[in-house]
């Protein structure tokens, strides 16, 4: 799994200021899936009435309920958001073997915005951050971040000190 302390790219004097997973809703569709393969197996054991067909059907449900736990759980701790004193990273885990990495220097950024769209994201405490930056490169977008307005004030105190310590001045740069 990954060791979100010290990752591959990580930069000699990089420190870790926040790693954000998203909010655990994300494992909401493995949990919809594990109950209907959870209804199919026990419908198949009252169906047959424990005959072999019944057994080898639950063992085969007992199977597929472990996989895909562990798919959505394998999906959910490996898509990560790193920010560092230096950058933010978006690991993007898409499938088993599928991982898409973003990144931004503090010093690209140019805003961060908040997005809680619908009942479910204000009730549960999620949303998305938008990170607009200049230049050429994409915006990256945090999706399903739990505590929103809590991780865009850590992002832009980043930015803030970042800046501070490089020597660009926001006010100047506004002017």
């Amino acid at each position: 799994m990954f060791d979100y302390w010290r990752f591959e790219d990580k930069r000699p004097h990089e420190q870790i200021l926040a790693v954000i997973r998203r909010h655990p809703v994300f494992l909401l569709k493995g949990i919809i899936i594990i109950l209907g393969l959870l209804i199919l197996t026990i419908g198949a054991l009252v169906y047959f009435k424990l005959s072999v067909i019944s057994l080898i059907a639950a063992i085969i449900g007992i199977i597929f309920i472990i996989l895909v736990s562990y798919y959505y759980l394998y999906l959910w701790y490996n898509d990560i958001y790193v920010l560092t004193d230096e950058r933010i990273i978006d690991i993007d885990q898409n499938g088993l073997f599928n991982r898409t990495l973003a990144e931004t220097s503090l010093d690209q950024i140019q805003e961060v915005k908040i997005e809680v769209k619908g009942p479910m994201e204000s009730i549960f405490g999620f949303g998305k951050i938008i990170v607009q930056t200049a230049g050429p490169s994409e915006n990256l977008i945090l999706e399903l971040t739990p505590k929103p307005f809590s991780a865009q004030r850590v992002i832009n105190k980043a930015i803030y000190d970042y800046r501070k310590k490089i020597g660009i001045d926001r006010e100047v740069q506004n002017a």
